[in-house]
């Protein structure tokens, strides 16, 4: 993996390492991401944090238009033949669901959108490259849908922010949902002309398999946002693009085999596999170049086509499901029907004397488009990844973990399930065994 690994993240207020980009102001540590990052003041709204930059990128350097994309040149895949024919043209180019491009700026920033334009094509196509390559892997097909022209050229929107709109991930998400990027059916990528982060992205905690699944355009979600700053853009071998909007599409969960807290993963190589500080220990399982494509073994959060019996992503979402993506002939997955449950609330754990882990929780405060049918029970150690311990019917609030050893510090969370499908995490509740 070329991306070098982040440094323990630093708790908030710490200066972090500004010149690979790790700079986590406006972020705060919260059990309810996974003990990853809060956004502040954004409600349920979590981040795996600042990915660093790869090594020899400083990203407080203000990188310079490629010279091989000329001002006005429209036509992705020209930079070389190995390019590529650019992205994929559907419908419209505009209807259901999409990933929209963005150039932002701030405000006394110079506006280098002309100069940029055919470099954000290309970097689109690059980026499609990477989710189509890595589903042909296991015989797929599987494209990102952008927003697109009628020459089938990605639209990107040139939008100016406020002179600090660009400070934080934090400013970049509330002044651009200001400006009515909000919709529930678009994923936002970011290329924003700063110096401070090298990517950064939303990810929700919902590893639930169905297509309500909290990543994949669920109607409470107001959309969903990928930032890349100007020294990473466009990276060859190594799209920080792909990596954050794979993100925010739902990889990796902290449930998956191979999966670190921070939502990345130890089985190199992969694209989103990297030491990001959780504490992981690194593996080299599939070979250095499989390092710009998705899923070592295609076994924690994509693989293009059914997954078999009693694997993770039998019964655990799949991002290769996405309807932000298309199969062959422009197909889709089934759009999200119904409404999931909200979270359940008041988690709390305490360890009896007479031993084991004592749980319990208050009902949700929407069983969503329909009764619930049960909770799903997660448990992790310190640094480990949350598995599924048991499943529940509805009418229980508590359950006694009784599989523990003693002097152990044990964390838990619990969702909630109807027939539309599962809910984000509750809060996330611990105690030590005696």
């Amino acid at each position: 993996m070329v991306l070098m690994g982040l440094v323990p993240a630093p708790s908030a207020g710490a200066a972090g390492d500004p010149a690979r980009g790790l700079v986590f102001e406006g972020l705060r540590r919260d059990p309810t991401c996974h003990d990853a990052y809060r956004l502040a003041g954004r409600g349920d709204d979590c981040s795996h944090g600042p990915d660093a930059a790869p090594e020899g990128v400083d990203v407080r350097h203000r990188r310079a238009p490629d010279p091989w994309a000329a001002p006005g040149q429209l036509t992705p895949g020209s930079r070389t033949a190995a390019a590529g024919a650019g992205v994929q043209c559907y419908g419209t180019g505009n209807d259901g669901y999409r990933v929209q491009a963005i150039y932002a700026h701030a405000a006394g920033v110079s506006d280098r959108f002309a100069q940029y334009q055919a470099s954000f094509a290309q970097w689109a196509a690059d980026t499609d490259a990477v989710f189509n390559t890595s589903a042909a892997e296991t015989g797929g097909t599987k494209h990102v849908r952008f927003v697109t022209n009628s020459s089938c050229v990605p639209v990107i929107d040139d939008v100016t922010l406020s002179t600090t709109g660009d400070d934080s991930i934090n400013n970049t998400i509330k002044e651009l949902q200001a400006k009515g990027y909000t919709r529930s059916d678009r994923k936002y990528l970011v290329w924003a002309d700063a110096n401070v982060y090298c990517g950064i992205a939303q990810v929700y905690s919902d590893d639930s398999p169905g297509q309500t699944n909290y990543s994949n355009g669920n109607p409470q979600i107001s959309g969903e946002f990928a930032r890349v700053d100007n020294a990473c853009w466009g990276l060859a071998g190594q799209s920080v693009e792909a990596h954050q909007l794979m993100h925010t599409m739902g990889g990796v969960q902290t449930s998956a085999p191979h999966a670190t807290r921070y939502s990345h993963c130890w089985d190199e190589s992969d694209r989103m596999c990297y030491a990001d500080g959780a504490g992981s220990a690194m593996q080299q399982i599939c070979p250095t170049n499989h390092d710009n494509l998705f899923d070592c073994n295609h076994d924690d959060y994509f693989l293009a086509g059914p997954a078999p019996s009693g694997t993770y992503l039998a019964t655990h979402w799949n991002v290769a499901n996405s309807v932000f993506l298309t199969g062959t002939n422009g197909s889709l997955s089934p759009p999200p029907t119904g409404t999931a449950p909200s979270p359940p609330r008041n988690l709390t754990a305490r360890a009896p004397a007479a031993g084991g882990v004592r749980l319990t929780w208050s009902a949700p405060a929407s069983a969503g488009s329909s009764a619930l049918t049960g909770y799903d029970v997660y448990r992790r150690t310190a640094g480990g990844s949350y598995a599924l311990l048991t499943s529940l019917t509805a009418s229980r609030n508590s359950y006694r973990d009784q599989t523990t050893a003693s002097g152990t510090l044990y964390y838990y969370e619990v969702t909630a399930k109807n027939a539309a499908g599962s809910s984000a995490p509750s809060n996330e509740a611990g105690a030590t065994t005696r």
